[in-house]
């Protein structure tokens, strides 16, 4: 995997002080997505500078700009070939970089913003679709696919095949597909091949409404979930041994090092810190690991798999039925476009806007809540890790409508 999902025992916690990774100076206003690659490699889109910034390994100072077609730049992620997709948030596009390539290719346009993208193991990409209340995949790996939808029905509602205003999403690899449902105030997780998610966290769980506003969800080694908390002003995490929150503790925003405002997407780096985009105080926050509250021995090894479609995965179908719709005057078009050697005429769907009915056929197969506050064993033994910090100005904005639609320009692929 090109991600990080760091091995970390129950009880460690992280410095509530963080560093400051990048201020607005860097990154202009209101950061959103952030992906840290297995090589610590660190990426940020900036909707404000329409750009994303790259920070090598190592590298204190960006290292690259990638900014062709990003108008309000949003959801990223990275292969583990060093290849990067980007979200354009007006037009609703996808595009691809090669690695170390200066020009883009245009991979998908869904009229509506992918607030966040994901991309799994047997190479299908996701997309949320917060306006439409919508998860959207499509194989990168078929020619001439459409999109299918891996979650909600376009609607927005509170039920298990519905969403509110997703936001972040997480594919493990089992192709669980976990969702921030944000105006649920809960965490969904649909199993491969369904439509009706369960509530892991949040809203509807053992009757707590314990978060408000997820906006991103990371999974660890161990299955723990790491959650955003937006309007929280916090990260909390969830598993075995209960409900804690980790960061952004102090019940209120601000511009404290201790402190979170309104932060969207986070991510792990490979020893297990964590760098949070915090939105509206403008910056990347790195929260550095703290062993010594550990009682068994921690590592930072991250969890493992091949690249895409091993042996291991050979008989699993790819999410490949086309979603079917009942055409009204409200229906808005998708257009899908596939990279081939050979140029690939663009395939479109339509799929009904809020008020209208859909009819899909052969959707594709895609906890607690006791406060525990871990308390230091008497042998434990204290491993740092040191962050460079910056200097930070701060600014706060309120952040910018991503609803837009404008009409897309097919571009044939290369």
């Amino acid at each position: 995997i090109s991600y990080n999902k760091p091995k970390i025992c129950p009880t460690t916690l992280w410095n509530p002080n963080a560093t400051i990774f990048a201020d607005n100076t860097m990154i202009g206003i209101q950061p959103v997505n952030i992906f840290v690659d297995a090589i610590d490699g660190v990426y940020v889109s900036s909707p404000s500078l329409n750009l994303v910034r790259v920070w090598s390994t190592g590298s204190m100072i960006p290292t690259r700009n990638l900014s062709g077609n990003l108008n309000d730049a949003r959801g990223i992620f990275v292969i583990v070939n060093g290849d990067m997709y980007a979200s354009n948030g007006i037009l609703g596009d996808v595009y691809h970089w090669r690695v170390n390539a200066a020009n883009s290719v245009l991979i998908m346009n869904t009229v509506w913003t992918c607030f966040s993208l994901f991309i799994d193991i047997n190479n299908t990409l996701y997309c949320s679709v917060e306006s439409q209340h919508l998860v959207l995949d499509f194989s990168l790996n078929i020619t001439s696919n459409a999109p299918t939808i891996a979650a909600g029905n376009g609607s927005n509602g509170s039920t298990s095949n519905m969403l509110n205003k997703p936001q972040g999403i997480f594919v493990d690899i089992d192709f669980s597909l976990y969702v921030a449902d944000c105006n649920n105030d809960r965490v969904q997780k649909f199993n491969f091949g369904e439509l009706n998610g369960t509530t892991v966290f949040g809203n509807g769980t053992f009757g707590a409404n314990t978060v408000s506003c997820p906006s991103g969800i990371v999974i660890d080694a161990d299955g723990n979930l790491f959650i955003v908390d937006k309007n929280n002003h916090r990260i909390v995490r969830s598993g075995p041994t209960g409900f804690q929150c980790i960061v952004g503790c102090t019940g209120s925003n601000g511009p404290g090092l201790n402190q979170l405002s309104f932060p969207v997407t986070m991510a792990f780096d490979s020893v297990g810190n964590i760098l949070v985009a915090d939105t509206n105080n403008d910056r990347i926050l790195t929260f550095i690991l703290d062993l010594s509250y550990c009682d068994t021995p921690t590592t930072g090894v991250m969890q493992t798999t091949t690249e895409f479609l091993g042996e291991e995965f050979s008989t699993i179908q790819s999410r490949s039925s086309i979603v079917t719709s009942l055409i009204s005057s409200t229906s808005t078009i998708i257009t899908m476009i596939q990279t081939t050697a050979a140029p690939t005429p663009p395939v479109t769907i339509t799929i009904p806007a809020n008020n209208s009915a859909m009819a899909t056929t052969a959707i594709p197969p895609n906890n607690s809540t006791t406060y525990t506050t871990p308390t230091p064993p008497n042998n434990s033994t204290t491993s740092t890790t040191t962050t460079p910090p910056y200097n930070s100005t701060m600014a706060t904005t309120a952040i910018p409508p991503n609803n837009s639609t404008t009409p897309s320009t097919t571009i044939p692929p290369n």
